[in-house]
């Protein structure tokens, strides 16, 4: 008997051994990120038997999960003898386990499973910098050579490349990557010389005096934790260095996926995964860096599907999603939601009804080992049968064309992967989206395609910062270029007048097609340009109200999170008490002032204030209203207007706290007077 369960059991092996993926599903339903943490002996990438499948019972036929070095045997010293070099030698001798890997991918076989593996070595390498690019390609190409000659190629393949801060190193608060690596410097100066030509073009350009193109500097974007400096702001320099990292890129990845390719011809390569930001450009105010990465253009150039998953507000993943959707038409390839946000179940909602050239979504399973759940706004679960099996229900079998949207708005996407401003739009941006009744209502236009607009089509433009080309472009659609800004800045950060300009913007949206539509997100707009109530004005904000301590798991009780530019993340929480929460913003000297605003999160309707009224003062004793009324939180930006007056102080009023739970703020403001609708621009 013993004999025969071994020849048994041998007979499943070599059978296991031999057999291959199937065909691709026609939909990708899946889970991402199985075994966020790196995977271990007793439980190789966190699932059993059981769990599989029933996740297959549940509709799933697609698992997403990071392959790390030491999940095959090579340990980290090994990879990375001082943290930065990689020692082809010694990987190449190292004797290599798959077996964790090879459990797995049988199980996928067993269950009829397609394996998105994403080879994954101990840090975020970036493939633009040529240390990093050899440790990258070396390992993804030997975990495709082993799978492919083992089990076929029809898998999945991609990295976790490109997300959160990995340019920087370490991501969480350190310098740039790049400026560590002299073989990045040699090809930096190649790469502007075959850009320029001569060295006396690169000085005109750069403002610089070097005698050869051997001497040019990387140029200093800061770090993490000292920011970015007002020295690679509207800079030409920091916009070619960025530019050259997305062309460095472009190049690697491509030379990978061409030999992923040969080794796993009918393989899908995703690469990498844009996470949250689908810019590069960090709001700088804000206090977050600009990544240096590739842009998605970059991506969907070397990706036979364009990735995104995001963990943003509403507005944010609304427009991402939308926005590579369209960059995924252009280039005529689909585009994969790579992770579905777990934290807010709308996006459940808009990736089915976005449709397009969609090919799948995965929804992350990570948190405490949720196998089977997904996590609501309160930290509860909810089964995941209740929301992704029916998003997969609803996802289309056949993907419908690309539905073009009736509401021409610029996507400028140089500016957002290249330049660098104290003070972007992208978040205006992403407003609009929440003006439409669905996301593609709104049509992402690119600079590529302004010149072939036909001449009465109107579009709508929230950022001044814009290459070169495309403001000479707008400039010449005149009163159909709708936007805001009395003047835009080009990719030199040389300042170019508007063509068209009202005297009064908001009047001037009347009398456009979608303008008042869109009013929300160009109020967005205006709160930034004219708020006075911001650190690089002298700006200081206080609370003589109780704060509650770290109440949400952040820095809830700091004042000066919400004068910080981020409406995103950093906030403030009243205490859980019956009290008045008041805030008191000092501007740093006398300004004319003519509104004020408030920012909470839209979907926390548990935390918005009781009441508001403005008073301002000269002296910061003596206090006027000039505003009172009790709000109505339809969206999480509240603007009131009041006659224009002189203030040094002003005090806002939230009324008070009558059902011990203390109001959330993102952010306040102050607005400037400079005549009502009417964007003056103001960069710092």
């Amino acid at each position: 008997m013993k004999l025969f369960a071994c020849i048994s059991a041998l007979l499943l092996l070599s059978a296991a051994a031999f057999a291959e993926f199937r065909e691709f599903p026609s939909y990708f339903c899946g889970i991402n990120q199985v075994a966020a943490e790196k995977a271990s002996p007793e439980r190789p990438f966190n699932l059993t038997d059981e769990e599989i499948l029933a996740f297959r019972e549940k509709g799933v036929n697609t698992i997403r999960i990071p392959l790390y070095a030491e999940a095959i045997g090579i340990p980290e010293k090994l990879y990375y003898e001082d943290g930065r070099t990689f020692d082809r030698e010694k990987a190449e001798s190292w004797p290599l386990d798959w077996s964790r890997l090879d459990g797995f991918l049988e199980q996928c076989i067993k269950y009829d499973i397609t394996p998105y593996v994403c080879p994954h070595p101990f840090h975020f390498y970036t493939v633009y910098i040529p240390e990093d690019r050899e440790s990258a390609e070396w390992f993804t190409l030997k975990v495709v050579e082993h799978i492919s000659e083992k089990y076929g190629s029809r898998v999945i393949y991609g990295w976790y490349e490109n997300i959160w801060r990995n340019s920087h190193d370490p991501w969480w608060k350190g310098e740039y990557r790049h400026t560590k690596y002299p073989l990045f410097l040699k090809e930096f100066r190649s790469r502007l010389r075959e850009k320029y030509g001569t060295v006396e073009k690169l000085n005109k350009a750069w403002k610089s005096n070097y005698a050869d193109f051997s001497e040019a500097e990387i140029p200093d974007m800061g770090s993490v934790e000292r920011g970015v400096p007002e020295s690679a702001m509207d800079s030409r320099r920091t916009y070619d260095l960025r530019y050259i990292i997305d062309m460095m890129s472009l190049d690697a990845v491509r030379e990978i996926k061409a030999k992923v390719k040969a080794l796993a011809p009918d393989c899908i390569w995703v690469g990498s995964c844009f996470h949250d930001s689908f810019g590069g450009l960090g709001q700088v105010k804000g206090g977050n860096p600009p990544n240096c990465n590739w842009s998605l253009r970059t991506h969907a150039l070397t990706s036979d599907a364009l990735a995104a998953d995001s963990y943003q507000h509403r507005d944010r993943f609304m427009a991402s999603y939308r926005t590579v959707e369209k960059l995924a038409y252009l280039y005529g390839i689909p585009w994969f939601a790579v992770e579905i946000n777990a934290q807010s179940r709308a996006a459940m909602k808009w990736i089915p009804e976005l449709g397009g050239n969609n090919t799948g979504s995965l929804v992350w399973d990570g948190r405490d080992n949720s196998a089977f759940a997904l996590m609501r706004e309160d930290g509860s679960f909810t089964p995941l049968i209740d929301d992704a099996e029916r998003l997969w229900k609803r996802a289309p079998e056949k993907r419908r064309p690309y539905r073009v949207g009736r509401i021409y708005v610029y996507y400028p996407e140089e500016s957002y992967e290249y330049m660098v401003s104290w003070e972007n739009y992208l978040d205006c941006y992403c407003k609009a989206f929440l003006c439409v009744a669905s996301p593609d209502d709104i049509e992402p236009v690119t600079t590529a395609e302004l010149q072939a607009l036909e001449p009465d089509r109107e579009i709508y433009v929230f950022e001044n910062h814009l290459p070169r080309k495309a403001i000479d472009e707008l400039n010449r659609r005149k009163a159909k270029c709708i936007c805001p800004h009395e003047f835009f800045i080009d990719e030199d950060g040389k300042r170019v007048e508007r063509a068209y300009k009202p005297d009064d913007f908001d009047e001037s949206l009347k009398y456009t097609k979608y303008g008042l539509q869109l009013l929300p997100a160009f109020r967005a707009v205006e709160i930034k340009a004219f708020n006075a109530a911001c650190p690089e004005k002298g700006a200081v904000v206080s609370c003589p109200s109780e704060l509650k301590k770290n109440g949400d798991g952040m820095a809830s009780d700091v004042p000066a999170n919400l004068i910080d530019g981020d409406q995103i993340a950093s906030r403030i929480l009243f205490a859980d008490t019956d009290q008045r929460e008041e805030l008191e913003v000092a501007l740093g000297s006398e300004k004319t002032v003519r509104g004020a605003f408030f920012v909470t999160e839209a979907e926390d309707k548990g935390r918005i204030p009781s009441g508001f009224s403005v008073w301002v003062s000269s002296d910061g004793k003596n206090y006027k209203e000039v505003y009172d009324s009790k709000p109505e939180i339809k969206e999480n930006l509240n603007i009131v207007y009041f006659p224009p007056v002189k203030a040094a102080f002003v005090k806002l009023d939230f009324g008070v706290c009558g059902d011990k739970t203390g109001t959330r703020l993102m952010e306040i403001g102050v607005l400037e007077s400079a005549g009502k609708g009417k964007n003056n621009g103001n960069n710092k």
